[in-house]
């Protein structure tokens, strides 16, 4: 089991590696999406804290209905503005979710990958009301609020769920408690 999670994690890492590599070879200035900042949105201001800070075991667990283990995977990461957080079952072999923080290059990113401004969601793109745009790849949910890219990865909540709502539900929980930890961090 873990090695077919492994494998997995695997290609959603090289995809968003890939389309990073993208954005960033292309000549043309990319362009700056349309940004609506809104706390009421769910939009998150910028901050340093890593991503297993502001989304512990106990909070991804109230979110998930499950209990589950934290484990930071920053170490590498940092030094490129990115925080990442990697969810397990309590038996610690079972992946569930990842949460990750991009902090630079988001302009790049987000036009490599193609993510819509803010807009209404659809069939399409059930995602599209978060934050100040997002959208649904594969396994990855990216959304981007204010100048980060949080990037959620989860293929038993966004792509063997074939519930639309309540994986809109676990996107637009995962932002909404992000929003509230960075909120509080900055009183």
């Amino acid at each position: 089991m873990r090695s077919r999670t492994s494998s997995w994690i695997r290609r959603g890492a090289v995809a968003s590696l890939l389309a990073l590599l993208l954005a960033c070879s292309s000549s043309d200035k990319p362009a700056e999406p349309a940004v609506a900042p809104s706390a009421a949105a769910g939009t998150a201001p910028r901050t340093a804290a890593t991503a297993c800070s502001m989304l512990g075991a106990e909070t991804m667990s109230a979110i998930m209905g499950e209990t589950l283990t934290a484990e930071p995977r920053d170490g590498r990461l940092a030094t490129q503005n990115h925080t990442e957080c990697h969810y397990f079952g309590t038996d610690h072999t079972r992946f569930r979710i990842m949460v990750s923080i991009q902090r630079s290059n988001v302009a790049a990113m987000v036009n490599g990958l193609k993510i819509p401004a803010h807009g209404t969601a659809s069939e399409s793109n059930p995602y599209a009301d978060l934050g100040d745009g997002a959208k649904g790849i594969g396994p990855m949910v990216y959304i981007r609020a204010g100048s980060d890219l949080i990037g959620i990865s989860s293929r038993s909540a966004f792509m063997d769920n074939p519930d639309i709502a309540r994986r809109h539900r676990i996107a637009s929980a995962i932002l909404q408690a992000i929003a509230s930890a960075q909120a509080a961090a900055h009183r």
